[in-house]
């Protein structure tokens, strides 16, 4: 459990039920170290290797892959280093085909779509890239057989007893006594649509970041994160853990890793990552030299929300 937890304010703005402990919050693209954890479990199992490529698990794909990506492998792919578009506003998910069937066989095609196109960005360098988690996440469902979905919560959060609270989409979604999130309107806000068709994220995109979770079940995850850099022991093997904090450095200093930014705060080691799918906005540090997580989040994605989650995270980062 959390060292410290702390909650304010109101779950929708003009009303008056305060956020509690048990809510659920959307955490964004800090579900990407979700997905990396799995996919380098299958990777310690044997099932995937750090080298494979997508048409060697997808065979569908042989012969349709685009020139571009024909040496990509999955370690570049969740480095977001194979030049796979962002996939990240509404005009270029609108841009891709239709997609039908079971959210496994969105993701399957979807991939097979954005890999036989131009690469989006330039292979080799570092891009932020939503479709990257798309690809990776069909590349790991085909070897094993089983949905994301599935897998998350039972081979990633459930052996660290972080699954009870797990939800995918918007908290409020059918739940009007859940959080909601907010929109930037001006200087001010609305409250979001959680049910509202067009303001859900595609379901292949979930592995990318649509994961909600209370703040308990969230921080069970940084804990684990946290003693698997550290070598304790945890539910799942040390070497899973250490292998989603390995990236390439920029001149700066800073890595880019899965799922994590590897940078130093205050001198110390420090594994960070921010979400936001406009709605929310939540931001995770765990330094484990000082065997310490900090969590923060809120409610709005805009400025001035940022700025001061920003603030607050860094009071907190000793």
């Amino acid at each position: 459990s959390p060292v410290a937890l702390a909650v304010d304010g109101v779950r929708q703005a003009g009303k008056s039920d305060k956020v509690n402990p048990d809510d659920r919050w959307h955490i964004g693209s800090c579900a990407k170290s979700m997905t990396a954890v799995l996919v380098a479990r299958l990777v310690s199992e044997g099932k995937l290797s750090w080298d494979s490529k997508p048409a060697d698990v997808l065979p569908e794909l042989n012969g349709k892959i685009h020139l571009d990506y024909a040496n990509a492998t999955l370690r570049q792919i969740l480095l977001m280093r194979a030049g796979l578009p962002g996939v990240e506003s509404r005009d270029e998910l609108a841009a891709l085909p239709p997609v039908s069937g079971t959210p496994r066989e969105q993701r399957r095609a979807i991939s097979g779509y954005v890999l036989s196109l131009p690469a989006g960005n330039t292979p080799g360098e570092a891009a932020y890239s939503n479709a990257s988690y798309v690809v990776a996440t069909a590349m790991a469902e085909a070897v094993a057989g089983d949905t994301w979905e599935n897998m998350i919560r039972n081979r990633v959060l459930k052996p660290i007893g972080a699954d009870g609270s797990l939800r995918f989409g918007w908290p409020a979604k059918g739940d009007a006594n859940a959080v909601f999130g907010h929109v930037p309107h001006g200087d001010t806000w609305t409250v979001h649509d959680p049910n509202n068709v067009s303001e859900q994220i595609p379901a292949f995109g979930a592995p990318a970041g649509d994961i909600s979770l209370n703040l308990r079940d969230w921080a069970r995850w940084a804990q684990a994160d946290l003693r698997g850099q550290r070598g304790a022991s945890t539910a799942l093997p040390t070497d899973v853990w250490r292998a989603v904090h390995q990236g390439e450095s920029f001149a700066t200093g800073t890595t880019l890793a899965m799922g994590w930014v590897e940078s130093t705060i205050k001198g110390s080691k420090a594994s960070v990552f921010t979400g936001s799918a406009d709605t929310f906005y939540a931001g995770i540090t765990i330094q484990p030299d000082r065997d310490q997580a900090v969590l923060v989040i809120t409610n709005a994605s805009f400025e001035k929300a940022e700025t001061a989650l920003t603030e607050l995270n860094d009071g907190l980062t000793k």
